[in-house]
């Protein structure tokens, strides 16, 4: 297949689902720009309407949906992973944790998510993307790469997902297109043969008033699944055993590399147990702009799109996908409330106050003048002539009316009014605006709780969202980091504290190479855990055992090593290396688990200094004690077991012969009542 072929199918491809998405983008714009951009809460049906008019924002509708993205913000959802077979260990899992936590920490890529999180409250839809760097960029002979998230500002107008998908992760879409935006100079710079020509996107930029000062080149990326049916032969050899399972050797090839292997395998006493045609799945990279393809196809590594879905609220309403932010159920309201609060300062700013109609004539007394005249910011009074009859005399004194000064009109105050009980009603608010401040505290609590749990769908979108991308990042992670053997490097332990590993250690284990770490041999369940962040939990912890600390009485043997624990969660300067020595003190009492390589060592290395240490005299006396005192205690157990023992079988004895007594007196009584007879 030709570039050009390739090139119009990709962009009939993409513009088929991209106009076909086209109203939802320009509502989520419009949802995003109502809460950021200053003065977008009036575009829309009011603009004409108030052009050259006061326009101010009241922004509850902002103040809101920062409540909700805090709520993420204290408690963000974290990605671990489970063993889901037998030959996995709980060891491998720590070992993917900690590389995702590592790669999340480096680079930016929590702060990636957190875009994609904000923008799916705002807009309805975010998105993050997963890909690959080399560590080194400018050292040819560095192989190593690095998984990093890459955040996609504006994904509702960037990201384009086929339409056919169904999911909300859009796992089972086919592919995925994302738009870049390049100035020219960047353009050539980056692609210096190429024509400069701009994929055709609606970008929204007109909104701007200040204008776009240079001219925009968008290029799509294009990620395609392609699933290809392989033959993968399961051979087994009873001769070699399998360090994890403890049974014979299993291994599993594709076709290819079994029909070039095959003698050796055989000749190494491998066995074919089963052949199967499975599915594999790859992901293509193709890069292009409006006329011609910049980076032809090649594989990248995982078996999914590498793009994230966020949405907010999501539906399908006629086989069509529609989807919104928190924000766009109440920009009508908050027009309302903006449209009543501008009216009312009008109002406010041509208001006056009542004024007295006067005759002239009745003013010609400079004092009275004065007593009228004291508002300098207003006109004071008006005049007019004289009431007079048919005779020319005067019929009327004082003032002939009272001209009201302006008020508020009375349907905007109750249209201001309903707006804000509208608003109140769906977002909350702090509790003297919502609530009888009377209240107690438990029912605000409550009224909250439910108000909240109106966002509790958007947070759930945010879980699924995290998992499948916790399943992204596990089948490129597998490909990544098991490229390369002996690879070391840093991750992140739950205790968010750097910890040293060695990838795919090439290690001899029962006569045979094998290799230790490797992530690719396991198979992993993705868990979400929404928990608070570490420092935050840190801290509870801290004073939680605090307070245990303080119940427990001074003589108890452990509270010794309670505040040595207690020490260790306290966050301070210049107290790291006496942390490390109590937590080595810890370990090697067996309070605390060894988990660096360093911390192993030491453990060893201590039982080792006990095993080989002499016994203290002192020690050998109290043992010896000790030892006597447990015989003793025996030997007592042993009388008292057979003073009971004895006890018993007399208290027996004395039964038979009781019962024995009894029978030969009945047997003497027998023959006397006969002779009576």
């Amino acid at each position: 297949m030709s570039d050009n072929t390739t090139l119009l199918e990709l962009k009939e491809q993409f513009y088929e689902a991209y106009s076909s998405s086209q109203n939802m983008r320009d509502q989520s714009n419009e949802e995003y720009r109502f809460i950021t951009v200053p003065g977008a809460q009036w575009e829309g049906w009011l603009e004409s309407d108030y052009e050259d008019r006061a326009k101010p924002q009241l922004n509850h509708v902002s103040a809101f949906c920062r409540r909700v993205h805090q709520a993420y913000l204290n408690a963000r959802p974290q990605v671990n992973y489970s063993p889901s077979d037998e030959a996995t260990t709980d060891e491998d899992a720590e070992l993917l944790d900690g590389l995702y936590r590592r790669d999340l920490n480096r680079s930016g890529g929590q702060s990636s998510i957190d875009t994609a999180v904000w923008e799916q409250k705002a807009a309805g839809f975010g998105a993050v993307m997963l890909n690959t760097e080399y560590e080194d960029e400018g050292d040819p002979e560095n192989e190593y790469q690095n998984i990093v998230f890459t955040e996609l500002p504006c994904a509702y107008s960037t990201v384009v997902f086929d339409p056919s998908a169904r999911r909300a992760d859009k796992s089972d879409g086919m592919w995925v297109a994302v738009m870049t935006s390049y100035s020219e100079k960047e353009h050539e710079r980056k692609w210096p043969n190429a024509a400069v020509e701009s994929m055709a996107i609606s970008d929204r930029s007109w909104f701007t008033e200040s204008g776009n000062t240079s001219k925009n080149i968008y290029v799509a990326t294009h990620y395609q699944v392609k699933i290809k049916a392989t033959k993968i032969h399961t051979l087994t050899n009873p001769e070699e055993i399998d360090e994890k399972t403890g049974g014979a050797a299993i291994v599993k090839v594709d076709d290819e590399r079994y029909q070039e292997e095959r003698e050796d395998l055989e000749l190494f006493g491998f066995e074919l147990i089963r052949t199967r045609t499975v599915k594999v799945r790859n992901i293509y990279k193709t890069v292009y702009n409006g006329s011609e393809v910049l980076e032809k196809e090649t594989r990248i590594v995982g078996k999914y799109l590498p793009v994230v879905p966020f949405y907010g609220y999501r539906a399908w309403v006629d086989g069509v996908e529609h989807y919104q932010g928190v924000v766009r159920e109440h920009m009508d309201p908050q027009r309302v409330a903006n449209m009543s609060f501008a009216l009312a300062a009008e109002d406010a700013a041509h208001s006056s106050s009542d004024k007295p109609i006067f005759s002239p004539a009745q003013l010609q007394n400079p004092q009275t003048r004065a007593q009228f005249a004291g508002n300098y910011h207003q006109a004071p009074y008006f005049v007019i002539d004289d009431v007079k009859n048919s005779n020319g005399e005067v019929t009327h004194r004082g003032p002939s009316a009272i001209l009201p000064g302006t008020a508020m009109s009375p349907i905007a105050q109750t249209v201001m009014q309903m707006a804000v009980e509208s608003m109140q009603m769906g977002m909350g608010g702090a509790p003297q605006e919502v609530l009888d401040p009377n209240s107690s505290g438990k029912a605000i609590t409550a009224i909250h709780d439910r108000i909240d749990m109106n966002t509790d769908m958007v947070h759930d979108n945010t879980d699924q969202s995290t998992m499948h991308m916790g399943r992204v990042y596990e089948s490129m992670a597998s490909e990544t980091y098991s490229a390369n053997p002996n690879r070391h490097m840093k991750i992140i332990s739950d205790r968010n504290e750097a910890k040293s590993v060695t990838l795919n250690k090439t290690v001899g284990m029962a006569g045979k190479i094998t290799s230790l770490n490797d992530i690719s041999r396991g198979k992993f369940d993705v868990v979400v855990n929404v928990t608070k962040d570490y420092q935050t939990e840190n801290e509870e912890t801290f004073e939680s055992l605090k307070e245990i600390v303080s119940v427990m009485p001074d003589t108890d043997p452990d509270r010794k090593e309670f505040l040595k624990w207690l020490f260790l969660l306290k966050e301070g300067r210049g107290i790291k290396d006496l942390q490390k020595k109590i937590r080595g003190d810890l370990i090697t009492k067996g309070w605390l688990d060894a988990e660096t390589d360093e911390e192993k060592q030491m453990l060893q290395q201590a039982q080792e200094q006990a095993a080989n240490q002499p016994q203290d005299p002192n020690d050998a006396l109290v043992a010896a004690a000790a030892k006597e005192q447990a015989t003793a205690a025996v030997l007592n157990e042993s009388k008292v077991a057979k003073t009971q023992a004895e006890a018993v079988r007399t208290a027996k004895q004395a039964e038979e012969i009781a019962v024995n007594t009894q029978l030969a007196m009945r047997e003497l009584r027998q023959p006397a009542a006969l002779n009576q007879n």
